[in-house]
């Protein structure tokens, strides 16, 4: 019996891979374990000549506590991120018209010293409506990030086949740091899996 449900569970992947494969609107970004960004941002960023994807409005970058969210998403400059030392802060990304299944992400840490305000408990959640969200990664204590300027590659723990508009990180407890510090915040982030891209009516 556990074979066969073992069997089925990789019948459905291969469908949902066909599924996405046949569509297409939908692309799929690999991640692969180095330095380069090179996901569904960036390639949404390459699509508009290398602008800034949150400052020409392709999607909406939000936060509770951090105001200059520009460089989260800014692979030209790459050490222009931001962070706030108010606690409990998140950063949410609204993918507009787009949606993406995530399977992984990249954060680029700060250029600080080690054990200076580096994040280190977070989770990553999910949602199309903004209010109801689905959690797919959590990290407690977690070493990764605690390094200067260190890109940590990142695979999502709940592996989830649909596709949301909103992503959000969401900070869960202290960073690194010498004294209590709650400092939430990064260089850069990009994220993996698949886009589904907003369908175009042509009329002839």
């Amino acid at each position: 019996k556990k074979k066969d449900k073992k069997k089925d569970q990789k019948k459905d992947k291969k469908k949902d891979k066909k599924k996405d494969k046949k569509d297409p609107n939908v692309k799929e970004f690999k991640q692969e374990n180095n330095d380069e960004f090179n996901g569904i941002c960036k390639y949404l960023s390459d699509k508009i000549g290398g602008s800034n994807i949150h400052r020409s409005k392709v999607i909406e970058i939000t936060s509770n506590n951090i105001t200059n969210l520009d460089g989260f998403v800014d692979y030209k400059t790459k050490f222009n991120g931001s962070s706030s030392t108010r606690g409990f802060t998140y950063i949410c990304f609204n993918f507009k018209n787009y949606r993406v299944r995530l399977t992984g992400y990249k954060i680029l840490s700060f250029n600080n010293d080690w054990g200076a305000g580096q994040i280190r408990n977070w989770l990553v959640e999910l949602s199309n409506d903004n209010q109801n969200w689905t959690e797919v990664d959590h990290h407690s204590d977690d070493p990764t990030l605690n390094k200067m300027a260190f890109v940590g590659n990142f695979i999502v723990q709940k592996k989830d086949k649909q596709f949301y508009q909103y992503i959000r990180i969401r900070q869960t407890g202290e960073s690194w740091g010498k004294s209590t510090n709650n400092d939430f915040g990064f260089n850069e982030i990009d994220f993996y899996g698949f886009l589904k891209e907003p369908w175009i009516c042509l009329f002839i």
